[in-house]
């Protein structure tokens, strides 16, 4: 069971590594360090007793929290990406919009010369 949790816990900064850092922030990626470390810190707790139920439940939970805040790390990212990317698309249209109405409005001149 203690190899299994590692396993995970290897997994978990393989996740975290994943995740791309120009879009968290540093308190966030401190947040992430610390759930992984409790986790870390959860598993060892079970080396000296393998055989104890209460420790291994604990390190699986911690393992499930810090997965959860991962996924929500991520999910909240691809979601700032998507609204980055809406916004760049809006002003751009904004921009045509305005560049349209400013040709309509120098024909009018045109024609009332």
């Amino acid at each position: 069971m203690v190899d299994s949790l590692m396993r995970e816990i290897g997994a978990l900064r393989n996740e975290a590594r994943a995740l791309d850092p120009r879009t968290i922030d540093e308190k966030i990626v401190a947040e992430v360090d610390r759930v992984i470390g409790d986790a870390a810190q959860a598993i060892d707790e079970t080396i000296a007793e393998p055989e104890d139920e209460s420790r291994l439940i604990g390190a699986c939970e911690a393992i499930v929290v810090a997965r959860e805040r991962i996924e929500a790390l991520r999910a909240t990212a691809k979601r700032a990406g998507e609204i980055v990317g809406r916004s760049i698309e809006l002003r751009r249209q904004a921009g045509r919009q305005l560049y349209d109405a400013l040709l309509t409005q120098e024909d009018h001149r045109k024609l009332g010369s």
